[in-house]
C-alpha cells in the first residue's frame, strides 16, 4: 500500500466523524501511462477508526466505487482514470446519514458507479490519498502518480477552488 493516511481536523469540525450529512473530497492527480492491469482499490477512501468506509478507485482503467461496509462494488463501462494529464477527482460520501455515494471526474460524475446507501453510513474519522492494491507489495508494478491540492470538506468543492 502507498498512500497516505490523514486524521480529518480542522476548523471544519470534520475531527472524530462529527459530520452529519456529506463529506466532499478533491484531488488533483496525474498518472503516468501505462496504467497497470491490476485494480487500484482506492485512490481516496474516507473510513471510520474500524476500516469500514467507501473508496473511489479505478480497474483496467475503469473508474470505480467500493463500499467496504455494505460490500458493494461498482465499475464504470464508460468511464477511464484520464492519464498522462492532471485530472481532477471528487468524491461524495455519506456521513452519519443515508444518501448517495457519488465519484466525479473533472467535475462531471460517473453516473454508473453512484452507490445509494439504504442503511446509515458510518461518520469517516480518516481520509486516505494514494494507491492501493490487493495483494503483497513484491506483485505490484511501479507507477507513477502524483497528488496535488487535496481539499476535505463537509461543503462541496469544484474543480476550480
Amino acid at each position: 500500500m502507498f498512500d497516505v493516511r490523514a486524521t480529518l481536523v480542522g476548523s471544519q469540525g470534520l475531527a472524530g466523524g462529527s459530520v452529519t450529512g456529506v463529506v466532499y473530497v478533491r484531488v488533483w492527480a496525474y498518472f503516468a501511462s501505462p496504467l497497470p492491469t491490476t485494480p487500484f482499490n482506492q485512490l481516496i477512501n474516507l473510513a471510520d477508526d474500524p476500516g469500514d468506509g467507501i473508496s473511489f478507485g479505478a480497474e483496467d482503467g475503469f473508474i470505480a466505487n467500493n463500499d467496504y461496509t455494505s460490500v458493494v462494488y461498482e465499475q464504470s463501462t464508460t468511464v477511464q482514470l484520464p492519464i498522462d494529464r492532471w485530472t481532477c477527482l471528487q468524491m461524495a460520501m455519506p456521513s452519519g446519514t443515508t444518501d448517495t455515494a457519488r465519484l466525479y471526474v473533472d467535475g462531471q460524475e460517473v453516473t454508473d458507479v453512484a452507490i445509494a446507501k439504504a442503511t446509515v453510513q458510518p461518520r469517516p474519522t480518516h481520509v486516505y490519498i494514494g494507491l492501493e492494491w490487493v495483494g503483497t507489495v513484491a506483485s505490484q508494478p511501479a507507477v507513477d502518480a502524483w497528488f496535488d491540492e487535496i481539499i476535505v470538506d463537509d461543503a462541496p468543492t469544484s474543480c476550480t477552488d
